[in-house]
């Protein structure tokens, strides 16, 4: 049983915006924070400055996302209303604006290689946008019969997981146009509130409103670990740098989990009533948090935490079970998509081909086409789409 410690550094407070803050994201550095709120202005921090560096406005709605994206160069925010907008930080201006969503958007996420931007909204629908070909959405993936609350690309950009206010979650393979499993939770269903893919192994984790954490084998479509002793809604779930470990928030603090067993490795309890984000920079877990007008950042040293704090004559405990699960660094292949009216392709044989749905015939939509080039250390995808395609 882990032992309650008080292990947070606030490193950061302040008035963020006019109003209450609705949404904040921090930096891939962990040095710069974006802040967006009911008064419909996306706010730029420094953390350790007292005053914002930049101030985006455009918006006629209050702002329910905002992410930052490609090394933290762009902004991107969206509304109640379903706008999307992405900012160029260095002109401080909009570069581009992603219409389609008819409802809040409340969650965004982009594909390994920049390329493409996946979103979830209140009107239930899951957007894969092209924000190198004009912006277009290629894909509208439909499937959930309530809010979307999380969505997430897979590490090598060929799966977008999405999980909704239902309780379900819904793996679509983009390549295939298609979705390819879904996970139903046991009665009563509880909403899911984020959504994360291990960084190697075909897993998912999911949070949800009532405390609950989730991990998914996804190479046999089965539930590998479920842990409830966490009393308060997810807030944010991310995984260890190595994939070790699962760092799970809530308002009550942070929760360091394993699996294959189940088991909590350590708990900190919190400093704060609402968390925003977390993140692992630099052997520091870093969150952001906001009530009302007020942000503030807290770190918190991994160095210091259980099992990461060992001592010399400790004997590590710190391994789950399973050794031979699928992985998603495995792939080491360029995959070209193009637009090819009707025509079929042969079945191409991968890591994730072992994933069979109930009726896939093993061909990919007609309405694509898949070129396979070898390559040593990336895996890229290009699409030629114009129109959207419903899944």
């Amino acid at each position: 049983m882990a032992l309650p410690r008080n292990l947070i550094s606030k490193i950061y407070d302040i008035k963020a915006h006019d109003g209450r803050v609705t949404s904040l994201d921090l930096g891939e550095t962990g040095r710069v924070l974006v802040t967006g709120g009911e008064d419909r202005n996306v706010n730029l921090w420094a953390i350790g400055q007292n005053e914002c560096f930049m101030s985006l406005t455009g918006h006629n709605r209050s702002i329910d996302c905002v992410r930052f994206a490609y090394k933290d160069n762009f902004v991107y925010s969206a509304d109640d209303i379903g706008i999307i907008r992405r900012w160029d930080l260095n002109a401080q201006k909009i570069y581009s604006t992603l219409n389609g969503h008819m409802k809040s958007v409340r969650t965004l996420d982009f594909n390994p290689s920049g390329e493409y931007v996946v979103s979830g909204s209140n009107d239930t629908t899951v957007r894969l946008w092209d924000v190198q070909n004009e912006n277009n959405c290629i894909k509208v993936c439909r499937g959930h019969i309530s809010y979307v609350n999380s969505v997430k690309f897979s590490p090598d950009g060929l799966w977008i997981a999405s999980a909704g206010l239902e309780g379900s979650i819904i793996i679509w393979d983009i390549r295939k146009s298609k979705q390819i499993m879904e996970f139903l939770a046991e009665p009563p269903v509880k909403a899911i509130t984020c959504i994360q893919f291990h960084p190697f192994e075909f897993l998912l984790a999911a949070g949800r409103v009532d405390g609950t954490v989730s991990i998914y084998d996804l190479e046999h479509q089965q539930l590998v670990s479920q842990t409830s002793q966490f009393g308060e809604s997810i807030k944010c779930i991310t995984f260890s740098e190595d994939g070790e470990c699962l760092f799970v928030g809530s308002a009550s603090g942070i929760s360091v989990i394993g699996w294959e067993p189940d088991r909590e490795l350590d708990h900190i309890k919190s400093i704060w009533t609402s968390l925003g984000d977390m993140k692992v920079v630099n052997n520091k877990l870093i969150t952001g948090c906001h009530e009302e007008d007020i942000v503030s950042v807290n770190t918190i040293s991994l160095d210091r935490l259980n099992p990461f704090y060992q001592s010399a004559k400790a004997i590590p405990t710190f391994k789950h079970s399973s050794t031979n699960r699928k992985s998603f660094s495995r792939g080491n292949q360029k995959i070209l998509l193009s637009l090819q009216g009707g025509s079929k392709t042969e079945p191409v044989q991968e890591e994730h081909e072992g994933i069979k749905e109930q009726g896939f015939d093993g061909l990919l939509s007609p309405t694509l086409s898949l070129e396979v080039i070898a390559c040593r250390t990336t895996t890229t995808m290009v699409w030629k789409l114009v129109d959207p395609v419903d899944i």
